[in-house]
């Protein structure tokens, strides 16, 4: 599936990046646009994301969960100036996402891009 390739994707680039060998990008994305309440949580998300810095864009944007609970997966894109960490940024917009609406939770990646 879609959704298994991309998670793929995700491990292969990690594996490379742990070994120092190479750093690389593989690309793959299960995204689903014109969906309302995905709009919807996708646009929660970047609010937020603005609050802490309007210089970090959100990508690859999923949900995953039910009733009770649903997981916002995606990526952030930090400058390579933006003075708080990975760990800050994650951390923060965890958060604050968790804040707005304790039914969400967040699985984050930041990546550090040129912006420009």
């Amino acid at each position: 599936s879609i959704t298994a390739a991309h998670d793929l994707a995700d491990r292969i680039e990690k594996e490379f990046d742990a070994e120092g060998a190479v750093r690389m990008t593989v690309h793959i994305d299960p995204l689903v646009y014109g969906d309302a309440r995905l709009d919807a949580l996708r646009a929660l998300a970047q609010e937020q994301a603005n609050k802490i810095s309007p210089e970090l864009k959100l990508h690859d944007f999923r949900a995953v969960g039910g009733a009770e609970q649903t997981n916002l997966v995606f990526e952030i894109a930090a400058p390579f100036d933006c003075k708080l960490s990975n760990d800050e940024i994650g951390s923060a917009l965890k958060n604050a996402i968790r804040k707005a609406d304790p039914h969400l939770d967040a699985v984050i990646t930041v990546e550090r891009q040129n912006l420009s």
